[in-house]
């Protein structure tokens, strides 16, 4: 049964300023090689090298041992695993078998279907994109494709092969949007929600005048049965958040008195959500409750991912002057970090790009990056700053960084991570912190 909520957005002029406050000056000189290698289980820096470490097969030796290692969770092995075929497929269009045998798939690219676990990986075949619209296809230029599991062996097939698609963690369901229709061009009759499935089928919802969709301002939960979608209405100006049941069948219509908003982030449990939005002279975002609609904190200036730990009982929520963990059960407020604590500093002249913030279920842990670098955080204490990598995730309970580099860090939106990895070992480093 379809609801329809309200909800009113504003933000407390009074906390903006108070929050100008900040220093948001960084002097912290990055970390020696001899420092970063302290707590360095891996390091790899070209395929070369990846294929190197591979010589003698998959797990490659720094590894073994981690991943027979029972005193570590399983859950964060395990992630850890993913992590390392995952990037494995990525950079050399291989797989290795559960007997250990290599398997090779020829391929445009690869690029994992849901961006924390990485179970399953999207693969493009060799070959152009099509020129013109394909009956019987969904209403886009994109390519079709197929899913493999992290063993290389295929598990479905997918309409649609392209980095705008965004699966479950079992790959059973995937979203994106088709058709096109936006504030410079609304010309086109309709654009659609789009439900893919790994038998190939599909499903499109449209959305007709006056309605206009908001990029990449949709989303899927890791277990697939919680799908979001927005739309705006570019003749009143309101923005409509849609939630939908695996099946394509509507449960929510959530109305948001704010400007537009995009790159919604769904909590592991799905009972929250994130909502990012923009607008000219105006950045800001807000946790919303699933169930009741209700926004249980907004936040000025959010300019990057926002992320849940994967208890879905925290989330960071980073703006231009700070960041802020959050309670999810109400929205309060357990710990701001200042600008100037987690700023990366500058390399060059090129731009710093957007600073974002990953967590895990360990609360004395955070990781803050930037174009130029990563900054690792234990008990609020800068201990680590490592240059040259743009992209920092924690595992679930927190034991593993995995560090990487891609041109436009998590603003990418092309397949792949970068071709270089560091794997941190985040007990280590806090033995060492205490």
């Amino acid at each position: 049964m379809k609801t329809t909520i309200f909800v009113i957005c504003a933000f407390s002029v009074l906390a903006f300023a108070e929050q100008l406050a900040y220093d948001y000056e960084a002097t912290d000189a990055f970390s020696t090689e001899a420092e970063i290698s302290e707590y360095t289980i891996m390091a790899v820096e070209s395929p070369d090298e990846l294929i190197g470490l591979l010589s003698a097969g998959y797990p490659p030796e720094p590894l073994r041992a981690i991943l027979e290692d029972e005193s570590i969770p399983e859950e964060d092995r395990y992630w850890l695993d993913c992590r390392m075929r995952g990037f494995i497929a990525e950079n050399l269009y291989r797989f290795y078998r559960e007997d250990g045998r290599p398997r090779e798939i020829p391929c445009d690219w690869i690029r994992p279907g849901e961006n924390y676990w990485r179970e399953i990986m999207i693969v493009n075949p060799v070959g152009d994109a099509p020129t013109e619209l394909t009956e019987g296809m969904p209403r886009t230029y994109r390519e079709s494709g197929y899913l493999v599991n992290l063993f290389g062996e295929k598990v479905g097939t997918i309409a649609i092969a392209d980095s705008t698609v965004r699966l479950s963690r079992d790959g059973r369901i995937g979203v994106c949007q088709t058709g096109w229709r936006t504030d410079l061009d609304p010309s086109q009759e309709e654009f659609y929600f789009c439900f893919l499935y790994p038998d190939g089928s599909f499903t499109e919802i449209p959305m007709e005048r006056p309605f206009r969709n908001q990029g990449s301002a949709y989303g899927i939960s890791q277990d697939g049965e919680l799908a979001v979608f927005s739309a705006t209405n570019y003749s009143t100006s309101q923005n409509y958040l849609y939630l939908y049941d695996r099946n394509a069948r509507e449960r929510a219509c959530i109305e948001i008195d704010a400007l537009f908003f995009s790159s919604l982030v769904i909590a592991p449990d799905n009972s929250t959500i994130v909502l990012r939005m923009n607008g000219t002279g105006f950045g800001g975002g807000q946790l919303l409750d699933v169930s009741t609609g209700r926004v249980l904190n907004k936040f000025l200036f959010l300019v990057e991912q926002p992320c849940f730990s994967q208890n879905s009982e925290r989330v960071s929520l980073t703006g231009g002057v700070d960041t802020r963990i959050l309670n999810t059960a109400d929205g309060s407020v357990e710990r701001t970090y200042p600008f100037r604590e987690l700023q990366i500093p500058s390399v060059g002249d090129g731009p710093q790009g957007p600073l974002s913030v990953s967590i895990s279920n360990n609360p004395r842990q955070i990781v803050s990056m930037r174009h130029y670098g990563i900054r690792v955080i234990l008990n609020g204490i800068s201990r680590l700053l490592v240059p040259g990598f743009n992209i920092g995730d924690l595992s679930p309970n927190g034991y593993f960084a995995w560090l990487s580099s891609t041109k436009w860090g998590r603003a990418s939106s092309g397949a792949g991570y970068g071709n270089k990895v560091i794997i941190l070992d985040m007990e280590r480093f806090e033995e060492v912190g205490r």
